[in-house]
């Protein structure tokens, strides 16, 4: 990675990433039976707590100097 820049780019486009599987698995959640409703549900739980965590990280490496952010990732 060269740059802050390109690597708070692939984050962010990351994260929109996730953001869509997020909500293929909602859709997809209210199709099918009440287990595999449950198993969905702590899928799309499980993705939004690593989302979080991502989203906080990015928050800190934009934050971070030019020269710091290299320590972060």
């Amino acid at each position: 990675m060269n740059s802050k820049d390109e690597y708070v780019s692939k984050m962010q486009a990351k994260l929109e990433e996730w953001n869509t599987e997020i909500t293929m698995l909602t859709a997809g959640a209210d199709k099918v039976g009440a287990k595999l409703k449950n198993e969905y549900h702590k899928q799309i739980e499980s993705l939004k707590v690593m989302q979080a965590a991502a989203r906080q990280k990015l928050e800190v490496l934009q934050q971070a100097g030019e020269n710091a952010w290299k320590d972060l990732i």
